[in-house]
């Protein structure tokens, strides 16, 4: 469970890194950069008092962050970065929270090892796609790339509810 719990730390400082990196760089005003810190001690209080549903919440929180960076046109890598990560942290939050339903667990280990296998493989094809947009120019309307986003949300959501199935 350690591993877990430090993978879930490690997914929280990915998060709050890359859009910090990303604030940081943006010609603007960089006191935004401290606002990555909300997300965090929401998560942080929320362990504390064992509100295990501030998980939620941090990454609404971040989604909004890095939708607003890319607004203000921060660098999207980190944004990206920063969303995929955010993704990882609700997903092992809710490993997390099945496992501890159990007393037991057989071969835990083995269990969390293929969980993280599958998470990163989703993580690293998602940084794939991303990167395989920079090959690609097209010109989309408003309409079409909001039918892409709805898209690639139900795409990611059934891939988030294949790994929770895989997982069970």
């Amino acid at each position: 469970m350690r591993l877990l719990d430090g993978a879930i730390a490690a997914a929280l400082l990915v998060a709050a890194g890359a859009l910090a990196v990303g604030f940081f760089f943006y010609s603007g005003n960089q006191a935004i950069v401290f606002s990555v810190v909300l997300p965090i001690a929401i998560w942080g209080i929320g362990r504390f008092f064992k509100f295990y549903w501030t998980t939620l919440i941090a990454f609404t929180l971040f989604v909004l962050l890095a939708l607003i960076g890319v607004m203000i046109n921060i660098n999207t890598t980190s944004a990206i970065v920063a969303v995929i990560a955010a993704l990882a942290l609700l997903d092992l939050d809710a490993f997390r929270a099945k496992l501890l339903q159990f007393d037991r667990i057989d071969e835990e280990s083995r269990l969390i090892g293929r969980h993280f296998g599958r998470l990163g493989m989703i993580c690293a094809l998602s940084l794939l796609l991303y990167g395989a947009t920079f090959l690609i120019n097209i010109n989309l309307g408003v309409w079409s790339a909001l039918l892409l986003a709805i898209i690639l949300f139900y795409g990611l959501s059934r891939a988030v509810t294949y790994l929770r199935r895989e997982s069970d």
